[in-house]
């Protein structure tokens, strides 16, 4: 993953551009090490097949939410706002299970996983 050289973004953190499994159109910026994005990336690729059936879709959203609470909480300016386990599945619910699942299988069609993070839905389900 590359990285674009900070002192060009003043205080902004770093804007990362990645290969597989970011999104493929802008640039992402958050405060989240290069080593935990590609460790997000690449255990939401084998948690979430894009065949996967909706019972195992949603058997797997209590682990979709451990790895990218992991990930957000190394950005220093998100982990205050970050939801725990209870409000997240509230979030879920209050978003529509169906909705996330659909979610989910979509980012896993597309490989971009990155996109959860930049999704306004996903970002309601984990502030």
């Amino acid at each position: 993953m590359q990285v674009d050289d900070p002192d060009h973004h003043d205080a902004n953190p770093s804007v990362l551009q990645g290969p597989i499994g970011t999104p493929t159109s802008g640039q992402i910026r958050f405060g989240i090490p290069d080593e935990s994005i590609e460790v997000l990336c690449e255990t939401l690729g084998d948690l979430v097949c894009p065949d996967d059936n909706d019972a195992r879709i949603q058997q797997s959203l209590r682990y979709v939410w451990r790895v990218v609470e992991d990930a957000l909480s190394e950005d220093p300016e998100v982990i205050e706002r970050l939801a725990d386990r209870d409000e997240f599945k509230a979030n879920v619910e209050h978003e529509g299970v169906k909705e996330v699942i659909e979610l989910l299988r979509d980012t896993a069609k597309k490989g971009a996983w990155l996109d959860i993070i930049e999704n306004s839905t996903c970002t309601n389900l984990l502030t």
